[in-house]
């Protein structure tokens, strides 16, 4: 078996925790990676917990929200959404999508 190490630069570091204020029983846990290459900092996992009863199960809805209700520095990349164009693909557990707008949670 083979083993490999990662540079300690590289290891995926715990985020920020941003905790529902709503009160919503219907809480999703949403895991962001997060990099800023101008940084010399580690990669980082962000935390949010949303609230499933006021959004849609979508990818790019609960997206959306985080940015414009909870963390306004979240960037991806979108255009049409609709899976036409392709610059909103993304892998997701093993799995291609081709449009974030059709992944469900």
């Amino acid at each position: 078996m083979v083993q490999l190490n990662l540079p300690a630069n590289s290891k995926v570091e715990k985020g920020q925790y941003y905790k529902d204020k709503t009160g919503s029983k219907n809480i999703r846990k949403i895991n962001i990676y997060r990099w800023d290459p101008s940084k010399n900092e580690n990669p980082r996992l962000d935390t949010y917990e949303v609230d499933m009863d006021n959004c849609s199960s979508k990818v790019l809805d609960v997206l959306n929200k985080i940015k414009n209700e909870i963390d306004p520095s979240i960037a991806y990349r979108r255009s049409c959404a609709h899976g036409v164009c392709g610059s909103c693909a993304m892998n997701m557990n093993g799995k291609k999508w081709f449009s974030m707008h059709e992944v469900p949670f």
